[in-house]
């Protein structure tokens, strides 16, 4: 299992603002997740009466980062050597190379992804790796 305790929550915050939200007893990543997927297809917010205008990027990045984080799936393979070669990449950096990857497995800009890659990298490090892996595979 990649072990990402090295990600500063003070620097995804920076990052994605966000996530300071989450800080808060009303917001949990899930929700935050699936608001900031709403957003990014025109709603204004995270209401399930609301048409699905577009893939659904949050399911996607949760599916990467679990495919990353909690398996050995190969397809993920060289962006987790990359990530164990490199243990003093800072938070950005680390934010910057997996959503770059993400990204371009989705098809998507950078932009879009990168705002749900912080808040999946947010829950991985708050719960841990590996009972974040735990909540994901039920």
């Amino acid at each position: 299992m990649l072990d990402l305790s090295r990600i500063n929550i003070g620097e995804l915050v920076e990052v994605v603002p966000c996530l300071d939200l989450l800080e808060c007893d009303n917001y949990s990543w899930q929700s935050m997740g699936e608001a900031l997927n709403v957003h990014l297809h025109g709603g204004g917010t995270a209401s399930s009466d609301l048409p699905r205008r577009g893939p659904d990027h949050w399911w996607l990045v949760r599916s990467e980062l679990f495919a990353l984080i909690c398996t050995r799936a190969p397809g993920q393979s060289e962006l987790r050597q990359k990530l164990q070669d490199n243990p003093h990449l800072s938070t950005s950096e680390l934010l910057s190379l997996v959503s770059k990857v993400i990204a371009k497995r989705a098809e998507v800009d950078v932009g879009i992804i990168t705002p749900l890659v912080a808040t999946g990298l947010y829950a991985i490090r708050k719960q841990g790796s590996e009972a974040w892996c735990y909540s994901q595979a039920r």
